[in-house]
Formats: structure tokens, sequence, C-alpha cells
């Protein structure tokens, strides 16, 4: 948050109502990225991104995503609970997140990809090595940490590859990297994309796949036989988190793995206050929220077209109900020779589970 006054004054902040993906050079995660020591273990200590921002369903699928790619050791969520009561079913606070259903619900996303390895890290890495007296002359001086950027690296490249410091002889940067201005910048994995003029993040790993940024109403392929096209949404250019997570099986393309889908776009309290004239749906608004409202918050479901590339008889879905069990059937249905379904409102519900069966000519195969 922006405190005009004075600093964590509750009663006079704003909060730009602006998403981190259309940053062209990846908002703070660069900033995270280029002061890790080289051959040190990292952990990112305090992470989240401030409500009533009502795009925080990015929060921990982009952090925990681009930590995997630079190879960090964890990432403390900050925090879970503060001023939240557990009764009042709704937030006041800018970073509890104990009653935020967007961050709460992309959680095993976000753990799945940095603890269990969904998204690997990068192959290549560019490290700047500075003699020690001139590190610490240069930090005594400016009184902050020392990093990669403020030697000379794009910012960009820890959008694609691992960054670290390190001290040497002489001023060096092993593995330099000339690209500027790229409209999208891939890892060297090629499991992870940031369209820089489409705000788009694409996942598409063999166990995690997501969408995140201004993705609806077009179609995204994510690579293993896996298609999503998000609908158009409540915030701008149809802006949406659509993450894919394979709770446990071989993958998107094999029989017994279930999957966990969840599908999420805006967040804010029931009768929350906006600044005048600004509202939730105006991406350049300030939020201004003196008045947190009342439960309960309020989290929209995103309408979207799934498609996976196995017949329609061996794919099962479910909605599921707030704790996680299955509450309904989703209809799934032969499109082109691929299982295809819809998700969205009329299921009130932000994730789904997919479970892949054995067809006849998998079966003796897949159970051997």
């Amino acid at each position: 948050p922006v405190f005009p006054g004075i600093p964590w004054d509750a009663n006079n902040y704003y909060v730009k109502n602006v998403p981190m993906t259309s940053h062209t050079a990846g908002g703070t995660i660069p900033w995270s990225a280029h002061i890790r020591a080289a051959g040190k273990p990292y952990v990112c200590t305090e992470f989240n991104h401030p409500v009533p921002l009502t795009y925080t369903a990015e929060t921990m699928p982009l952090n925990a995503a681009y930590a995997a790619l630079q190879g960090w050791d964890g990432i403390f969520a900050f925090h879970y609970q503060e001023n939240t009561k557990w009764s009042q079913s709704y937030f006041n606070d800018f970073f509890s997140m104990a009653h935020e259903p967007a961050k709460l619900t992309t959680y095993p996303f976000a753990a799945a990809a940095l603890r269990r390895g969904d998204v690997s890290p990068a192959v290549g890495e560019t490290s700047v090595r500075i003699p020690i007296d001139m590190a610490l002359a240069r930090i005594a001086q400016t009184d902050v940490s020392l990093g990669v950027i403020d030697l000379g690296v794009d910012s960009q490249l820890a959008l694609c590859r691992r960054l670290s410091i390190g001290t040497g002889a002489v001023c060096s940067i092993a593995a330099p990297w000339r690209e500027t201005n790229a409209t999208a910048l891939a890892s060297d994995t090629a499991e992870l994309s940031w369209g820089t003029s489409q705000r788009v993040v694409a996942v598409r790993a063999p166990l995690a796949k997501a969408v995140i940024g201004d993705a609806g109403g077009r179609p995204f392929d994510l690579g293993d036989d896996v298609s999503v096209t998000p609908s158009n949404t409540l915030q701008r250019d149809g802006w949406c988190v659509m993450t894919l997570t394979v709770r446990d099986g071989m993958g998107f393309r094999r029989a017994g793995s279930r999957i966990l889908l969840t599908a999420t776009g805006y967040t804010d309290n029931l009768h929350q206050l906006w600044s005048a004239g600004m509202g939730p749906t105006n991406a350049t608004s300030m939020v201004v929220s003196t008045n947190w409202g009342s439960a309960p918050t309020l989290l929209e479901a995103v309408n979207a077209r799934v498609s996976l590339g196995r017949p329609a008889s061996s794919v099962s879905v479910w909605a599921l109900d707030e704790r996680g069990v299955r509450k309904v059937a989703v209809p799934v249905a032969d499109v082109g020779g691929r299982a295809t379904f819809d998700v969205g409102l009329v299921y009130a519900t932000a994730w789904y589970e997919i479970s892949l069966s054995a067809t006849r000519q998998e079966a003796p195969y897949e159970y051997w």
C-alpha cells in the first residue's frame, strides 16, 4: 500500500489496482532474484500482494513459478492471519490470507510448483562477480543490498534464467544477455513464458499448467494436449488465473491421474467502499478503502472451456465445494475427438477435480 501521510496509517492509503502481469519486466520478481548469493541457499522470507487489490489471485502462482525457475529454497507468504477474526468471513487487513480465497485457492499449485519441483530450475545462470572491497564500499554508500541489476544486468533476464552475485578478483559477468524489449520472455526450460505485450504469463510444465493475466476470449495451448479458453471476465481485458496441477498420477495424458483445476478472477468484500468514481472494473483506479465492507469475501468464478487430448469417456470432472469435496459432476463432451468441458459461475466454485480413467486400449499397459 501507498501511504501519502503517516506510514501504515490505515485511514489514509491507496493501492493502485493493476496486476503484476502488466509489468513488462516482471514486477517485483527480478528485484527478489537479483540479490541471491552464488552458491548459497536462498529463501524469500516475505511475499504478498496487498488487498484491496482485486488481482490477488496471481500472487502465489507467479511467485512460486519463478522461484522454482530461480532455484530458490523456500517462500514465506506474509502472512497467514493477524487482524482477521476467524468467525468474520471477510478480510480487513492488507496481508492476512486466512479469509482471502483468491490466494488460498491457488496454494496447491504454488506449493507443488516449488516444493515438488513441478516447475524446473533454469538450465543457465548469469552470475556477476565483484571484488569484496568494492562490494562493501558500494553498500556503505547506498545503504541497500547489492545485486546483479545494480551492476548492469537487464532485469528481464530473471524471467529467463537464474541470477546470482558473488565475489571475485575482478568485476565480471558470466553469460551476459543482450536481448531487450522482447514481446514474450521465455525461460530457458521452455516451461514459463511472460508475455510482455499480451500481458499473460503461461506455465507449460509436465505436471503444472497455468494462464495468468489478460487471457479472456483467447485459446491457450499449454502442452501435453491441454488447452484452455477463458471467457471475458469482470476485470480488464479478461484478466484471470487458471491453474492445473497433477495431484497424483503420471501427467495430463496418463490414465489414473487426478488433476486439480482452479479458475479465479477478481476478489473483494461485500459492500467494500471505493473512492469516488472508481471501482473494481477500472484498471487505472486507485483502491481507497477505509471501510473494508462485510462478509462474505467475493471471488469471481471464471467461465472457461477446457480441452484434453483424451476420449471424453475416459475423463470425469467434478466441481468441488469450499472444503475441496466433490459436490456436482461437470458434463464432459467429445469435441473433435477431445474431452471438452465448461467451468464457471454456474457451479459457484473456484476449483474442480479432473480424473483420467483408462480406455480399453490403455488398460493392459496402465495396470500391468
